[in-house]
């Protein structure tokens, strides 16, 4: 019944397809984080970063303490990765981000979202019905002589609250 069970119920479904994720890639793994993580310190793969959110809150039924609301996210999902090879790890980046978009799409609804540290509960109505994406110039000067590759996604959720 908060942002963070929505970032929960994304991080451990994203986590969960992580092979579907990195299938065709030069990739080993797919880390995921549902905070901003310190960027300098991420070393080399493919990352999935759960970050910033605009929120919309509305009232479905009365009365107040027993009734719904709905909330309409739009999460942005930071995709980024680092390789040695700029075109070898680029397409290998493309096709990762395209795999995780299908994840999303895929995902599971209408089901319970469990807060991770209140433990309280809401629906989650629809996630990644709607999608859209921006993709950065790649970072050619990184460190350690590696090109970084970066997308941003923004994803739109529903979650209903009970009992509001």
């Amino acid at each position: 019944m908060s942002v963070l069970a929505l970032k929960e119920y994304m991080r451990s479904t994203i986590a969960a397809a992580q092979a579907a994720i990195i299938a065709n890639t030069t990739f080993t793994s797919v880390t995921v984080f549902r905070q901003v993580p310190k960027f300098e310190k991420l070393g080399t793969g493919f990352f999935v970063v759960l970050g910033p959110f605009d929120r919309e809150e509305e009232r479905l039924s009365v009365p107040r303490g027993g009734g719904q609301k709905r909330l309409t996210y739009e999460m942005q999902v930071w995709v980024m990765a680092t390789a040695a090879d700029e075109q070898a790890g680029g397409d290998s980046f493309d096709t990762a981000s395209e795999n995780l978009s299908q994840v999303l799409r895929t995902a599971n609804v209408v089901i319970d979202i469990v807060d991770p540290v209140t433990g309280g509960t809401s629906w989650l109505l629809e996630i990644a019905e709607v999608i859209s994406e921006r993709g950065d110039e790649p970072e050619l000067a990184a460190p350690q002589g590696l090109v970084r590759f970066f997308t941003e996604k923004r994803v739109k959720a529903i979650e209903v609250l009970n009992n509001t």
